[in-house]
């Protein structure tokens, strides 16, 4: 597994749960799905393309790999992980950074109508939660996934 593959994976699944929650928060799935969080990224998801949040997420969501990637590689001594010992220790990495991320995307870019979102949910833990999923997901793609493809 190479590095660029794992991040343009990890971009594509970022991209994928961010489209379906886009869907989840528009008519009419988003009377069947009663989420105060989800419902509250409606107004966010309303003034922007699908592409567009898809694209931020990723980007965002790339940085976060990225940092990891460099501190594991100094603390580590490897970029991505390769085994289920590495990914634990991976995602000890990228948890906290996605944390630190959401916060200082919280009070350093002026989405003001994400500001219903903010106040729902703990972004901090909602960023990280969707970090953690995206690499445990990309990792089980790349290494089980793949290789039958």
């Amino acid at each position: 597994m190479k590095p660029h593959t794992f991040l343009g994976a990890n971009a594509v699944i970022t991209a994928v749960i961010t489209i379906c929650l886009y869907d989840l928060s528009k008519q009419p799935l988003s009377e069947f799905v009663q989420s105060p969080g989800l419902n509250s990224l409606g107004t966010y998801y309303s003034n922007r393309s699908i592409l567009q949040v898809a694209i931020y997420s990723a980007v965002l969501k790339g940085i976060t790999i990225v940092g990891a990637m460099g501190l594991s590689l100094l603390l580590f001594g490897y970029l991505i992980p390769k085994t289920s010992s590495e990914i634990l220790y991976f995602l000890g990495i990228a948890i906290p950074i996605s944390f630190i991320q959401a916060y200082g995307v919280k009070y350093l870019v002026p989405f003001t109508d994400l500001d219903a979102y903010y106040n729902e949910v703990n972004t901090g833990v909602a960023d990280s939660l969707n970090t953690m999923l995206t690499i445990v997901v990309t990792y089980f793609g790349i290494k089980y996934v793949m290789p039958f493809l």
